[in-house]
């Protein structure tokens, strides 16, 4: 995790966050690149620096007010087979809009 400075869009604060850059992995890791490199998260600042290779989804809280209709997962799982089957690069797909966009189907 890399510490960046932040503003809050709604209320100008700013504060310290850490966020995730997959670069980090990419340089130890030489197979694992832009192209191939999904980063899942349930806060989008996570992914800020590799905004292509990120997804928003929802949080999971707990499992006591967990509901049954809870299929973030499954779709979820149903994207990263489309994205597998297609050959898409991450590198050249706009994630989060597609992303989206499937979820609401």
């Amino acid at each position: 995790m890399l510490p960046v400075q932040c503003t809050d869009k709604q209320t100008g604060k700013t504060a310290l966050r850490e966020i995730k850059p997959l670069k980090l992995i990419w340089d130890k890791v030489p197979q694992f690149n832009a192209a191939n490199t999904l980063h899942v998260d349930d806060m989008c600042r996570n992914f800020a620096l590799n905004p292509r290779n990120g997804i928003k989804i929802s949080p999971y809280n707990d499992l006591v007010n967990w509901k049954s209709d809870d299929r973030e997962l499954e779709h979820l799982g149903e994207y990263l087979i489309m994205i597998a089957i297609q050959g898409y690069s991450f590198s050249k797909l706009d994630s989060p809009r597609l992303w989206e966009k499937f979820r609401k189907r």
